[in-house]
């Protein structure tokens, strides 16, 4: 029997060991492992199959569990277990590394304004993009890019891969070559201009705002499965899809009532927010493939 209890965080974890070796982390404190006599493949296949069902769901999952446990019970604070988290993601190599530490928290005199400065930007950029020549909405893009850049590097010290950036340009620059040689007026095959960019621009913003997210929690101090990341990205690209089609209605409505050049239709609206989720579920399916292979073999796309 095991029972430990750590006055500083309220946790305590009280259990029967059923093979020898329990080495175990709470608040900063290790109970020691007693080396067991013999090695079992049941043993370990069961160990494996706890630590999956248990400890994966409560706790993190850096405390090696190297033989088969029988957890009794764990009850604690999630003050100590969010505690705890932050120093087991510490310890893993500081996988985000920078100025910032690991479970940071927001400066809201700090992070707000410029948070809401990059979105009413960006919603400038979204409005006027169908009316700004190519080299125009290029710079707007690249200033907002440069922004963000630079917020995430300096003030929660990402190392962000460039080849997003490359992503997030090329969402901006489907728009302007459209504009630039007329193509919303053509159609190819079925499929019309307007739809084609409506599938592809979330299709290459998926990898951006998955990788943003796993980074940012990370820096938090939260580990999420990839699954659960990728639908929680695809959710809220779906929101700023949704948000540009009311952007859409206030050019049409309050900027240019005359001759209204941005809704086509009654089914116009439902027509695009269609394309935007098939491109978002493609786009997101592939990030989360590429990320899961990318998790066993070390690539530099992993969070850091």
């Amino acid at each position: 029997c095991i029972c430990y209890l750590s006055p500083d965080s309220d946790c305590c974890v009280f259990g029967v060991v059923w093979v020898y070796r329990f080495p175990i982390k709470i608040a900063g404190k290790m109970i020691p492992a007693v080396e067991r006599s013999g090695k079992s493949k049941k043993s370990d296949k069961l160990a494996a199959s706890c630590r999956r069902r248990f400890f994966r769901a409560q706790w993190p999952t850096q405390w090696r569990l190297s033989e088969a446990v029988l957890i009794a019970g764990l009850f604690c604070n999630p003050k100590g277990r969010d505690e705890t988290m932050r120093e087991e993601t510490a310890s893993k190599g500081a996988a985000i590394k920078g100025t910032a530490k690991q479970g940071a928290r927001l400066r809201w005199r700090v992070d707000l304004p410029i948070i809401v400065g990059l979105m009413v930007f960006g919603t400038y950029i979204l409005l006027k993009m169908a009316y700004l020549p190519l080299y125009r909405s290029t710079i707007y893009c690249l200033i907002f890019i440069g922004g963000a850049w630079y917020y995430l590097s300096r003030r929660w010290a990402l190392r962000i891969p460039p080849i997003l950036a490359v992503l997030v340009y090329l969402t901006a620059f489907l728009d302007g070559i459209g504009n630039l040689l007329g193509l919303y007026r053509q159609k190819f095959f079925w499929i019309q201009y307007d739809e084609f960019t409506h599938s592809l621009s979330p299709a290459l913003a998926a990898p951006v705002l998955i990788w943003l997210f796993r980074a940012l929690l990370h820096r938090f101090g939260y580990t999420l499965p990839l699954s659960l990341i990728t639908i929680f990205a695809l959710t809220t690209m779906f929101t700023i899809a949704g948000f540009y089609e009311i952007v859409e209605l206030w050019d049409d409505k309050y900027m240019h009532p005359v001759p209204g050049m941005r809704i086509h239709g009654p089914y116009d609206t439902p027509n695009d927010l269609q394309w935007n989720l098939g491109g978002m579920i493609v786009g997101g399916a592939v990030t989360w493939f590429i990320l899961s292979r990318s998790k066993r073999r070390g690539s530099y796309l992993e969070s850091r």
